[in-house]
């Protein structure tokens, strides 16, 4: 995965959004996501690129002000926000997302 300056991302695979429980392969490599209770909320499998959120994707949003919590923000090199995942999964995009892209 990849996410260039203006918050548009590239999945190597596919996005499953919604699902719930999210859970880990203990034989694969991941990217894991966890809210502030230790629930992953969100997970990148490495092996294929394929991405779970338990909540929702939100692509195109003119400005990002992610809550005081535990997300997982991105920020560009002139310090503005263009991407974050939430303590619900949710996942917030400046720009859009292509999925079986090549990042």
């Amino acid at each position: 995965m990849s996410i260039d300056n203006n918050g548009n991302a590239i999945l190597r695979g596919t996005l499953v959004q919604n699902q719930d429980p999210i859970n880990p392969a203990p034989d694969q490599d991941e990217f894991v996501m966890k809210d502030s209770l230790g629930d992953v909320v969100a997970l990148v499998r490495l092996q294929n690129g394929n991405m779970f959120i338990s909540g929702n994707l939100f692509e195109s949003q003119p400005s990002l002000i992610p809550p005081a919590s535990d997300d997982f923000v991105i920020i560009n090199s002139d310090g503005e926000v263009i991407s974050y995942i939430d303590e619900s999964g949710n996942f917030y995009l400046r720009g859009s997302l292509t999925q079986n892209g090549n990042p």
